[in-house]
């Protein structure tokens, strides 16, 4: 019998993607945690890394690009490195680990042509790399909001008192059965 595509055997096995699967991940990821463990080793070296710093995603703004507010403080708008970039489901998918979400971190190369993300780091590489930058802003590697809803409510009255009993209630505005026509 001869072969279903001239002289190429059919996979049946599942694809690509499976083997891939069983080989440890796909390329992309793993390019990606190798070039975070190479920059924190570099951190924690006490190398300089110039070009390179932490930045958190504070808002997605499609196609790739994104702001990001760095250790300095500053806001940068930035895109992602080509082997970064994800397609439709994946980069919003929380368990792909090169997917960047709001509120995760980055590793950003600044330059006066453009910014580019070129790595996506973990929660464990964040708490590490933690202490080396004291002088980030104020809860900058916080990843909750405490509070719940990121308000504030204030109950107090103001030191306005409850009416007192038999005071004359406040004119609010006029009811339609109680027009009158003279104060208009």
């Amino acid at each position: 019998m001869p072969s279903p595509s001239g002289n190429a055997k059919k996979n049946l096995g599942g694809g690509k993607g499976h083997k891939r699967a069983a080989r440890g991940g796909n390329k992309k990821s793993q390019k990606n945690f190798d070039f975070c463990q190479d920059f924190m080793d570099d951190i924690t070296g006490g190398e300089d890394v110039a070009p390179l710093t932490i930045a958190r995603v504070e808002r997605l703004s499609g196609q790739g690009r994104m702001e990001l507010l760095t250790v300095t403080g500053k806001v940068v708008k930035a895109g992602m490195k080509g082997n970064l970039r994800c397609k439709k489901g994946a980069a919003r998918s929380e368990d792909n680990p090169i997917a960047a979400m709001l509120g995760s971190f980055v590793i950003l190369q600044e330059a006066d042509y453009g910014s580019m993300v070129m790595g996506v780091l973990n929660r464990s590489n964040v708490a590490v790399l933690k202490e080396y930058f004291p002088d980030a802003p104020r809860s900058y590697f916080e990843t909750t909001h405490q509070g719940g809803d990121g308000f504030d409510w204030d109950f107090d009255d103001g030191g306005a008192a409850a009416p007192e009993e038999g005071a004359e209630p406040r004119p609010g505005p006029p009811m339609p059965d109680d027009v009158n026509i003279d104060v208009l």
